[in-house]
């Protein structure tokens, strides 16, 4: 049985996950210095946005290939759920359309804004399917799992056996770059995830509109009544207690911060962009605050920022062509529009945004959908991307073939290690810092894929 001793660790924790599904309170309890890292030499701010495609996104009728004898090997796979060649978005020069639904992602990989990431996915090191087969191959643990998958994408450790997440790892090695005022680099929107969770470092939850601050307060005027807060911590002030004064002073600490960022997009005001409300649901709008967010950075003394940001509803089983042409629709147009609100705040070089997603689906159908998978193809936006390129390798689209595992679940030939290293070594982290970060990198050949400029 468990002690039923509360570590000041486990209580902290605990506060602070409770605060943040609550409300956006959630705070860092002060940065430890043995777990700091030195700072990267380049000072300038940067920030990585994750899209999260809760669910599995189908990337194969996201992403189809245009030349006529592979979209007849495509087509031939998927009769029932195939999507019109002449309906797709061609992309130049890589023989390869975005879904009729999704005109905008073509034009930014068109533009140079956008790359795809071909064929990503958990790996503990690189797999065949004869390896696959007979049982050679490590591979991850409850391949096919939603929640599993999910996992090991936010902890970037195939093995499972990592409990931090790997925006949380790197937020525990740069966070000390930002004002002491700002409380942590990590952002969401109301949950606590595992990707942002560190062991120093913890996750601030925005409201889709801003920040929702104490109740009592107003979000429309500048005066400010705070009943509840002062009430809280008269409570607990005169407690002797260590963890009641570590709560007080964490409660404190929160509403300072909510108090700052409050104050910080007051200034900021509304983007000179419309997002477009495409589903009924909380994208747009959380996409909209994040480029509010980012606009203020240096009033919040901002260096480095994650934000994590998910979109729900990818599981397509049934209905498909249908929900799915929803879903990038959305998609689509609503990172467009994030990154012109970027490109007018004038940020656009600093900012990159990326897809992750639990799983790809099957290159079969099941007739009206698709079934969980493995590899899945990745977006990565932003002016500091080399764009108009697919990395990697696409699969080849063959029952049996050379990267189908069984039943058409497509083995990536990118691990997600790779992928996130890239990611974190230009925000900022070292190659010295790199095996800390990913304990499992060094079984792929490259930790740098190449898509930044």
């Amino acid at each position: 049985m468990r002690n039923a001793t509360l570590s000041r660790r486990e209580f902290l924790r605990t506060c602070l996950g409770a605060a943040a599904l609550s409300s956006p309170l959630a705070s860092t309890l002060g940065w430890l210095s043995a777990a700091q890292a030195a700072p990267p030499q380049n000072d300038e701010y940067r920030a990585l946005v994750c899209i999260f495609l809760a669910g599995g996104n189908d990337a194969f009728n996201m992403l189809v290939p245009t030349t006529t004898a592979d979209y007849d090997r495509y087509a031939a796979i998927r009769p029932t759920i195939k999507i019109n060649h002449d309906q797709l978005h061609p992309l130049n020069g890589v023989g390869y359309g975005f879904h009729p639904e999704a005109p905008a992602l073509a034009q930014l990989f068109n533009d140079n804004k956008l790359a795809i990431l071909a064929n990503v996915g958990p790996l503990i090191e690189p797999v065949t399917p004869n390896s696959m087969a007979d049982h050679t191959a490590a591979l991850p643990p409850q391949l096919f799992s939603h929640n599993d998958q999910q996992r090991l994408w936010m902890t970037g450790d195939a093995t499972g056996g990592l409990s931090t997440g790997w925006g949380g790892r790197l937020a525990d090695r740069l966070g000390t770059l930002n004002a002491a005022q700002l409380p942590n680099m990590n952002f969401n929107f109301g949950s606590v995830n595992t990707f942002q969770s560190g062991d120093f470092s913890e996750q601030f939850g925005l409201d889709q509109y801003g920040v929702r601050l104490l109740s009592g307060e107003t979000r429309t005027q500048g005066q400010r009544s705070f009943p509840r807060y002062q009430a809280l911590y008269a409570i607990a002030q005169n407690n002797p207690h260590l963890f009641v004064k570590e709560y007080a002073a964490l409660q404190q600490r929160s509403y300072a911060s909510s108090k700052h960022i409050y104050d910080a997009l007051q200034q900021i005001g509304e983007p000179s962009v419309s997002f477009t409300d495409y589903n009924y649901g909380t994208f747009a709008a959380k996409l909209k605050t994040t480029a509010r967010m980012i606009a203020a950075r240096s009033l919040l003394g901002a260096k480095r920022q994650i934000y994590f940001i998910v979109s729900g509803g990818w599981d397509t089983h049934a209905g498909q062509l249908a929900q799915h042409a929803n879903l990038l629709q959305e998609l689509s147009g609503n990172l467009s529009e994030f990154q012109t609100a970027l490109e007018s705040y004038g940020v656009a070089q600093q900012v990159t945004t990326f897809t992750m997603s639990d799983f790809g689906r099957t290159l079969t159908s099941n007739g009206d959908g698709t079934d969980h998978g493995w590899g899945g193809h990745a977006l990565i936006m932003g002016q500091a991307v080399d764009g108009g390129k697919i990395y990697g390798q696409m699969p080849d689209y063959q029952l049996g073939g050379a990267n189908d595992g069984g039943k058409g679940r497509i083995i990536p030939s990118t691990s997600t290690d790779q992928y996130a290293a890239t990611l974190a070594r230009w925000i900022g982290i070292s190659d010295a810092q790199m095996p800390d970060v990913f304990p499992n990198l060094s079984n792929f050949p490259s930790s740098d894929l190449g898509f930044f400029i």
